[in-house]
This record gives C-alpha cells, structure tokens and sequence, in this order.
C-alpha cells in the first residue's frame, strides 16, 4: 500500500489529471441527480404537447459519465505501462500487482470523489436559483438527501468499473507489450465480406437528405442523425486515412511539407472516430431537444445544462486523445529535423495539420446543427438568440481545443 501511494504522489500530472475528471464526473452526477429529485422541478404531466425526456437526460448524462471515466482510466493505465513492467521485473507478483492497482484507485476516488461530491453540492443552490429565477419561482432551495445516495452510488459503480478494467489489463497484459508502451492486440476474426468506406460519406450525405425530407417530429431528427453520426465516424476512421494512403502515392504528396501534415493525419484521424460520432449525436440529439421543449421551460433549462456541460466533456476527450498521439510522435519529428527540416517548418507543419484536422471536426458535426436549426426556425420560428447560443458554445469549445493542442504540442517539439 505504501509503494503504491508513493508512486502516485511521484506522478502529479497523471494524478491530476485523472484526480479532476473524477471530481467533475461526481460534480455532475450530483448535480443532475439533485435536478431529477427536486420536488419544484418535476415534469408538468398535464399537457399532452410537451416532451418529457428529464429522466432520460439524466440518464443519457451519468451514462456518458461512466464512459468518460472508463475511457481516462484506459488511458492512465497506458500511461503506467513501464511502470508496471519495472515493478513485475522487481518481483511483483499477478496478486501484489492487483492489490497495487487497487490501492491506488480507491485513494484516487475516497479523495477525488468527496471533493467532486461536495463540489456538486455548492454548485447546485446556484444553478437551481438561476433556474428559480426564470421560471418565476419562490422557493427555499432545498437539496434531497437520495441526490447524495445516488451519486455516491454513483461513484461506487465507476469504481467498481475501474477496478475490473485494471484487474484485466494486469491480468492479460504482456511484459514486452508493457516494456514497448504498446496497446495490447484485439484478435478479431475477418469477415470475408468487407463493406467499401466509400459507403461512410454517402451515409452521411443520406441522413442529411433524409432529415430535411421526413416530417417534422423529435423521432425523425434524433434517427437521422445517428446515421449521419455513423457515417461521419466511417468517413473520419475509415474513408480519410484510405484517401491519405492513395494521395501518397500520387505526385501531389511528393512536397515534404504535405507529407508530413497527412501522414500525422492519417495517424490521428484513425484514433478520433468515435468521439466525432459522439459529438454529433449529442449536439443533435440536445439541440433537437432543447428546441421541442421551447414551451416547456424546466425541460429547456434541463437540456441547456446538458449541453453545456457534454459537448466539452466530448472536446476535451477529442483534446487529450489529440495530444496522447503528438507526444508518442515526438520521436518522428526528431528524426524530421535530422534531416534538414527546421523548427520554422515544424511549427507549420503543426498549424496545418491542427487547422486539417479541427476544421473537419467543425464542418461534419456543424452541417447537421445548421440544418437542425434551420428547420426549426423555418417550422416553429425558433429564436435566433437561441441558435446562436447553441452554434457559439460549439464553436467556442472547438477553438479552446484546437489552441490548447497547437500551443501544447508545439511544446513537446520544443525540445526536439
């Protein structure tokens, strides 16, 4: 117990790191548990012509949640790969290195977890006046006591969850793949029929085309846009590094510069897939639904708080996904300034390849909320004060994400 906790305090970034998504993840399980058990905000049943998705927004939230934290745990566990090769070589046994994993990981979220708990605790007074005070009420503000029980109920399931991913990676992980800081091999079986990934952009295209063609309902908007999401995520996964593959081939690469750029996105662009198919589905998902409940204001506010708090939560994994491949990457870029290729043309390279790759995490996600938002303000006159808060916010994370990689990773081949 002691050399595990030694050796956390010895990595403070990845402590904090992981220390932080854990307190923001129990800061919003709090918060949107107390916003489900608030007597003053429970659905108004009595109209026929209202949405009611309160609890499955909650739902939808703590599901996301729990992804989030299983995904930062994955990647921590990366992090440690020689970490626990040095220990096994050491004479860690398979047992003492699970009671280690374990160790640490109750301590992260004993600590992290209380300070996110009380965190939500101090947030939500002051979310639910701003609430109070736009839907005209005047309550004292009170929080349940099943909100606490819930969110540390919470916090005891993503624990749980952390501690059987770690008994797994331990378990099947291999010293050479730890030694090497590899992923560990998925040994999948083949199929024998291989869909084209030119399919991907025509499924993007196509629920587009069937979004505007089919009737104005939330049913329409919400199924449409997981084909698109499908088929943004085959474009970006699938269709752009096979593209990448046949431009170097042609004379069109044969500039150093482009070589360099595509080929980093190539790489990147394999890897991002799923957060981009995220980012769709919930900005859609939230938009739509946040312009259906115009006349249901506990609703409206209820999805307003979502999105605001989702949409960087998916940028930020985006973010830190981006910079995970930059820093394994610092090798090749020290092999390019070997070979002539000066700092002046490494921070180029940079800011091409980040303004590539951001500008295409804009254009897919954002043709689907423009058209969203369109039609919702052609059928039910939406307010454009409304659509430019949703479009500005998105917009605002992207470029927060897109500075922090450029200025981050240009640090990282500062030492180059």
């Amino acid at each position: 117990m002691k050399l595990a906790l030694n050796n956390l305090f010895k990595q403070k970034n990845l402590m904090i790191i992981y220390g932080l998504t854990i307190t923001l993840v129990a800061a919003i399980c709090f918060v949107f548990l107390a916003m489900l058990y608030d007597p003053y905000l429970q659905l108004d049943t009595t109209s026929v012509d209202k949405m009611y998705m309160g609890s499955a927004t909650t739902l939808l939230v703590l599901i996301f949640s729990v992804c989030l934290m299983i995904y930062t745990n994955m990647y921590v566990l990366e992090a440690k790969n020689k970490e626990m090769s040095l220990l096994v070589f050491h004479g860690l046994t398979l047992k003492k290195m699970i009671f280690y994993q374990f160790y640490q990981s109750i301590f992260m979220y004993i600590l992290f977890g209380t300070l996110g708990i009380a965190l939500g605790y101090k947030l939500t007074p002051v979310i639910f006046k701003n609430i109070y005070y736009k839907l005209h009420y005047v309550y004292d503000i009170k929080i349940i006591n099943q909100s606490f029980y819930q969110a540390v109920y919470m916090l005891l399931m993503m624990l749980f969850i952390s501690l059987v991913l770690n008994i797994g990676y331990v378990y099947r992980g291999r010293l050479t793949s730890m030694m090497s800081n590899t992923r560990q091999k998925n040994y999948r079986k083949k199929n024998v029929f291989q869909i084209t990934s030119k399919i991907y952009p025509v499924l993007f295209i196509l629920g587009l085309v069937m979004m505007f063609t089919t009737e104005h309902i939330a049913s329409g908007y919400i199924v449409f846009s997981v084909i698109g999401a499908l088929g943004g995520y085959g474009t970006v996964r699938y269709f752009f590094p096979e593209y990448i593959e046949k431009l170097k081939a042609s004379k069109w690469l044969n500039n150093s510069q482009r070589l360099v750029v595509f080929g980093e996105l190539y790489l990147k662009f394999k890897y991002i897939g799923i957060f981009l198919e995220l980012l769709i589905l919930i900005s859609i998902i939230i938009t739509t639904l946040i312009c259906f409940n115009l006349n249901n204001l506990i609703e409206m506010y209820r999805m307003i708080i979502a999105y605001i708090i989702m949409i960087p939560m998916i940028v930020f994994c985006i973010t830190y996904k981006n910079l995970i491949i930059s820093k394994k990457n610092v090798k090749n870029q020290n092999c390019i300034y070997k070979l002539g290729i000066t700092k002046k043309y490494q921070k180029k390279f940079i800011k091409e390849e980040t303004l590539i790759m951001y500008g295409i995490l804009f254009i897919l996600p954002m043709t689907y909320m423009i058209s969203t938002l369109g039609r919702f303000y052609v059928y039910d006159g939406i307010s454009i004060l409304i659509i430019a808060f949703i479009i500005g916010y998105f917009i605002l994370n992207l470029l927060i994400s897109m500075y922090i990689s450029y200025k981050v990773t240009n640090q990282f081949f500062r030492g180059v």
